[in-house]
């Protein structure tokens, strides 16, 4: 199994997991979208969610540390937003006349 299927699988596991406590916070109509390579995760009226998880990225005292898979550590400045999916959200709100991303 290649490395990107392997963080392919651990990351859709992940989002089954998480459905029930993201619905808690947006809802019990948010959405788990099964298409593979959807914009987002998760949806429902007007929210998409983008659920990302990292093993290998720690939150501790306000910085990101993080591992590589060559054992090397490091704390990252900050965790980047894919451009593609932020400019699907600018152009949806913008559509649906809404400014929340």
């Amino acid at each position: 199994m290649t490395q990107f299927d392997k963080d392919y699988k651990h990351g859709k596991e992940s989002e089954i997991k998480s459905l029930p406590d993201l619905q808690d916070v947006f809802g019990k109509d948010l959405i788990l979208d099964d298409e593979m390579f959807a914009h987002f995760d998760y949806f429902k009226d007007d929210y998409m969610c983008e659920l990302k998880t990292r093993d290998d990225i720690k939150f501790i005292d306000g910085e990101f540390h993080y591992t590589t898979r060559k054992g090397y550590k490091m704390i990252l400045d900050s965790i980047y937003f894919d451009a593609v999916k932020m400019r699907f959200a600018f152009q949806y709100n913008k559509k649906m006349g809404m400014y929340k991303v």
